[in-house]
């Protein structure tokens, strides 16, 4: 594997694909692979290493291209480079034209990942139309590293950080995922094989190339010198743990589960209520993939406030997510629906556009305070962690600022609008009141209530932001971390 492999000699690079075909089960004697060729280095060499191996394993291989039409000149370039590549190997060639940009525009997706939907769409289209049952494609060992760190800067969970997998269902095959970038330059090299060069790759307008040109090389100079091996390692064992944990969620989800349908899924609260809370979020993911076909456009934040909704202890709750997903709860029921038309339009027919809707997560604060704009309202929230010998003077400060026992919250929080049925207890007071009628005591106007925000730690009002917070999470003699949260305008 990578961390084995610190360089692999040009004629051996052959051998190392070969054994990780072989031990990944990518192909059988006979097949026909479609392989996507863009005309830079990676694809180019994969190309050539199948077509070595070609003649042990009998494959029939083909070769297509996709031109994004991104780089006007040089995307006809690499067009042209890679007809003539498959000419002079004697291969069939299956391209085709693309306007990314305009693609970009109508999905609202960002280039690369327009770019990469059309691809992937592209390949398995001529694949099934020309009876290709493989397609391979050049990602290597150096591309799964940077993918997990750039999971990681983003915040991703284990699915995130396990990088990018060998196979992907039947069809998709990456070959050279265990072999380094400069094992591949160093094979084309070697065997004077010419490849095209994107000049896009170097733009540091784009995250990946900041991560693999500045942050990768920086880390690896000064903090650790196998840096990439070690993330790829961290997306081996995590893509392991995720294939084991994707059963047992199977069962959770199907435990759960009063109804399914082609457009609803049921699950009872009760059931949800009862897992614990990373058990949860992965339930509430899989029933709405299952519900879609894929969680594209889905974030943490969302299945969080699907989560808020199942610890509401009264009265009727619903989210609008992307993707036309509506879930509401129905007393012990969790309804998720996939509308046909397009939310807002549905709200736009029934009922008056009421206040602004948001709903951000707070992640716990570590080494510095972290901050939450609400752009809705024009507020900044800034949370920071505080030991409690440190803290002083806090019995004095105004309604804008709250202070929690860091060891009764469960994080990320949730920062939201105050929503019907609501309720808290609260700091000075026994028993739980509902926050609409702290409103009306408090003489908080009308207008205001609904875009008060309102922070939660999984489910629980700790605080009705800017006016009074949750007797339950207040600092008492055994707290030893303090959240300190303060209410600034944006």
């Amino acid at each position: 594997m990578l961390e084995e492999n610190i360089h692999i000699k040009p004629h051996a690079i052959c051998a190392a694909v070969a054994d990780t075909i072989y031990s990944r089960r990518m192909l059988q004697q006979g097949d026909r692979v479609l392989v996507g060729v863009s005309g830079g280095a990676d694809s180019v060499a994969l190309l050539h290493i199948l077509l070595q191996l070609s003649a042990s394993l009998g494959l029939n291989i083909g070769v297509a291209h996709l031109n994004h039409a991104l780089r006007e000149e040089a995307s006809d370039r690499d067009a042209a480079f890679v007809t003539s590549l498959a000419q002079r190997l004697g291969l069939p060639c299956y391209s085709d034209i693309k306007d990314i940009d305009m693609l970009r525009r109508q999905t609202g997706e960002g280039i690369e990942a327009a770019g990469r939907w059309a691809r992937y769409e592209f390949y398995d289209r001529t694949a099934k139309q020309n009876g290709y049952g493989k397609i391979a494609l050049g990602h290597h060992a150096d591309d799964n590293a940077e993918l997990v760190l750039m999971n990681l800067l983003r915040g991703s969970g284990p699915g995130g950080i396990s990088g990018i997998p060998p196979t992907r269902g039947l069809s998709i095959i990456r070959p050279l995922i265990d072999v380094r970038r400069r094992d591949i330059l160093s094979y084309l090299y070697a065997n004077d094989l010419p490849f095209v060069v994107d000049a896009s790759n170097q733009n540091p307008r784009f995250l990946r190339n900041r991560v693999r040109n500045e942050l990768i090389p920086e880390l690896s100079n000064a903090y650790n010198p196998k840096f990439s091996e070690a993330l790829v390692r961290i997306a081996s064992i995590s893509r392991a743990e995720e294939e084991w944990l994707k059963k047992m969620v199977a069962d959770l989800l199907a435990a759960a589960s009063l109804a399914t349908g082609k457009r609803r899924w049921i699950l009872s609260v009760a059931y949800l209520s009862g897992l614990h809370i990373a058990a949860l979020r992965r339930v509430v993911r899989s029933a709405l993939e299952h519900l879609d076909g894929n969680l594209n456009g889905i974030t943490f934040r969302h299945v969080d406030a699907v989560i808020d909704i199942v610890f509401r202890k009264s009265g009727q709750s619903e989210c609008h997510l992307p993707r036309r997903i509506r879930v509401r709860r129905q007393g012990n029921r969790l309804l998720m629906i996939k509308e046909k038309h397009s939310l807002r339009e549905m709200s736009r027919g029934h009922a008056a556009i009421g206040p602004p809707r948001y709903c951000y997560d707070v992640q716990r604060p570590v080494t510095q305070s972290t901050s939450v704009s609400i752009r809705q309202t024009g507020q900044r929230l800034v949370f920071s962690a505080i030991k409690r010998e440190d803290l002083s003077g806090f019995r004095t400060t105004g309604q804008e600022s709250a202070f929690f026992d860091m060891e009764k919250l469960y994080f990320p929080l949730l920062l939201r609008n105050h929503q019907t049925g609501d309720r808290f207890t609260p700091l000075g007071m026994k028993g739980s009141q509902k926050v609409q009628k702290f409103f009306i005591n408090a003489k908080i106007g009308r207008t205001q209530r609904p875009v008060c925000p309102i922070l939660l730690s999984r489910g629980q009002v700790i605080w009705v932001v800017g006016h009074r917070m949750d007797e339950r999470f207040k600092i008492g003699p055994e707290t030893r971390y303090v959240l300190k949260a303060e209410l600034l305008l944006a």
